[in-house]
C-alpha cells in the first residue's frame, strides 16, 4: 500500500512541489506492483514446472505400470493359451474315445429298439388278434342270447295261449257236465275229453322242447351249479336271470264218483244214469290238471 505522507503544512509548500512528490510517490507504488507481481510469477512459474515435473514422473510411472501390465498379460495369455491348447488336446482325446464308445452304444441300443418294435408288433397282431376272437365270441354269444331270448318268449306265447285254451276247455267241460248231468249228453263230454287229451299231448310236446334247450343253451355256465331234479326244467331269461320251473302234470284219480257234483252221491238218483256217470269219469281221469308255474300273472298281462 501506499506509505503516508509525513505530517507537513501542505500549505506552506507549493504545487509543484507537491505535484513532483505525489508522481514520485505513484512511481514507487507502480515499481512495488510491478516486482511483487514479477515475484507472484516467479511462484507461479515455479509451480508449474514441478506440476509438469510431477505429471511427467507420474506419466512415467504409469507408463512403466502399463508396461508391466501389459507384460503381465501377455505372459498370463500366454499361460492361458498353452493351457487351453492342452484342454484342446484332451478334449480332442476324450471325444474320439466317446465316439469310438457312442458308436458301439449307438448300436447296441438300435438293435435293442429294433427288437422292442418286433416284440412290439408281435403283441399288437396277438392283441388284435385276442380282440378279433372276443369279438367274435361276444356276437355268437349275444346271438344265441338273442335266439333262447326268442325261444323262451315264444314259449310264453305258447303256454298262455294253451291257458287260455285250457281255461275255456273247462268252462265248456263245467257246462258239458251239467248239461249231460240234466240232459245225459254223453258223446259232448267225450269230444272235450278228446280235445282236453290233444292239448296235453301239446303241453307234453312244449315240455319236451323246454327240457331238450334248457342244459345247452338257455342256462349260463356260471349258474349251471345245482342240477335241476327230476320233471322241472329251468330256463334263464338273457335280460333277468328268472327261473321258470316247468312242473309235470299229476294225474290223480278223484276220491267221489262225482266229477264236477258238489252235492253228495247219492244211488237211487244216479241208478237210471249209470252209463252217464261212468263217462264223466273217464273223461275227469282223461282230462288231468294243467299245473305248470310257468307263468305268473304279471307275465301273463
Amino acid at each position: 500500500g501506499r506509505l503516508t505522507p509525513p505530517t507537513l503544512n501542505i500549505s506552506m509548500e507549493s504545487s509543484e512541489v507537491q505535484g513532483a512528490r505525489a508522481r514520485r510517490l505513484e512511481r514507487e507504488d507502480e515499481s512495488r506492483r510491478l516486482a511483487s507481481r514479477v515475484n507472484f510469477m516467479k511462484k507461479e512459474i515455479a509451480m508449474r514446472q514441478k506440476a509438469i515435473e510431477s505429471e511427467k514422473r507420474r506419466e512415467a510411472a504409469a507408463a512403466l505400470a502399463l508396461k508391466e501390465r501389459d507384460e503381465r498379460r501377455a505372459a498370463k495369455e500366454e499361460m492361458h493359451r498353452k493351457t487351453l491348447f492342452e484342454i484342446e488336446l484332451k478334449r480332442q482325446a476324450s471325444v474320439r474315445k466317446r465316439e469310438t464308445t457312442q458308436a458301439v452304444k449307438s448300436a447296441n441300443e438300435r438293435r435293442i429298439v429294433e427288437e422292442r418294435r418286433k416284440k412290439a408288433e408281435m403283441i399288437k397282431i396277438a392283441r388284435k388278434n385276442i380282440e378279433a376272437v372276443r369279438k367274435e365270441q361276444r356276437m355268437r354269444h349275444n346271438k344265441e342270447t338273442l335266439q333262447v331270448k326268442q325261444k323262451v318268449q315264444s314259449w310264453k306265447a305258447r303256454q298262455t295261449k294253451i291257458k287260455a285254451r285250457e281255461t275255456k276247455m273247462k268252462e265248456e267241460r263245467a257246462k258239458a257236465n251239467t248239461q249231460a248231468r240234466a240232459e245225459g249228453e254223453i258223446d259232448k263230454a267225450k269230444r272235450l275229453a278228446e280235445q282236453i287229451n290233444q292239448l296235453k299231448l301239446e303241453e307234453q310236446k312244449l315240455l319236451a322242447e323246454i327240457s331238450e334247450m334248457s342244459p345247452s343253451a338257455s342256462k349260463p355256465k356260471s349258474s349251471s351249479r345245482t342240477t335241476p331234479s327230476r320233471g322241472i326244467s329251468e330256463v334263464a331269461s338273457p335280460s333277468r336271470r328268472t327261473k321258470y320251473a316247468f312242473k309235470m302234470p299229476v294225474y290223480r284219480k278223484p276220491s267221489s264218483p262225482s266229477l264236477s257234483g258238489r252235492r253228495h252221491h247219492d244211488p237211487k238218483r244216479d241208478e237210471g244214469k249209470g252209463q252217464s256217470n261212468k263217462a264223466l269219469i273217464d273223461g275227469e281221469l282223461l282230462k288231468g290238471a294243467f299245473s305248470f308255474g310257468f307263468l305268473d300273472d304279471d307275465d301273463i298281462r
